[in-house]
């Protein structure tokens, strides 16, 4: 008999947004304005710095997103590479970017019981530097998009810089209506750490 399919998935930990003063959480588009709802999705990171020397002009940044809808490199690019520019002093010309998407990745928050299936995509800097005093060695990111919730970050990892992304597609429903029937050949069980069952 054939074996059964894999599914390949990532899981976080998902800890508890704050508020801010609009009395939704900061990673949430639900709080943006018309404008960056135009835009898409409202991002928020977390961030650890490369330790070393670096010895040539050139620096790499890892970031993963983890977004209520998908997003392309050409997104990111747009998105992301003004702040390294203004964080970093970039040498945009010089500098590129790829990218893909990945499994999607299960956040887990489990005071709350809530469970979120997002939509992941890495992308991968190779950025020059456009000043000779700028020293930094990269860093890796993880930024949540349109997301309720967080996965929970190290110790020692700081907040980035937060930022619009466009979605490459619309944005898929968080739930089905009470009432609504779903066919049950569209329904996909996954199965995580611990046993926890999701259905996306």
């Amino acid at each position: 008999s054939a074996p059964p399919p894999v599914c390949s998935i990532h899981w976080c930990e998902a800890t508890a947004v704050p508020t801010g003063s609009s009395g939704l959480g900061p990673w949430s588009s639900s709080g943006s304005s018309s404008a960056a709802s135009a835009l898409g999705q409202e991002c928020q990171c977390r961030r650890q710095l490369n330790t070393g020397t670096c010895a040539d002009n050139f620096f790499s940044v890892n970031q993963r997103f983890l977004t209520a809808s998908p997003v392309s490199v050409a997104a990111v690019e747009a998105a992301v590479l003004p702040i390294m520019q203004a964080e970093a002093a970039v040498d945009a010309g010089k500098s590129s970017v790829t990218g893909k998407g990945t499994a999607p990745t299960v956040m887990n928050h489990w005071r709350s019981g809530n469970v979120t299936l997002a939509s992941t995509f890495e992308a991968s800097w190779l950025l020059r530097r456009g000043s000779p005093s700028e020293t930094t060695c990269g860093w890796k990111e993880v930024c949540a998009c349109g997301i309720g919730l967080a996965c929970k970050a190290p110790s020692g990892w700081s907040v980035g810089v937060p930022f619009q992304i466009a979605s490459s597609m619309p944005r898929r429903a968080a739930g089905t209506a009470a009432g609504t029937s779903v066919v049950l050949g569209d329904r996909v069980v996954v199965e995580v750490a611990f046993g926890i069952l999701v259905h996306p």
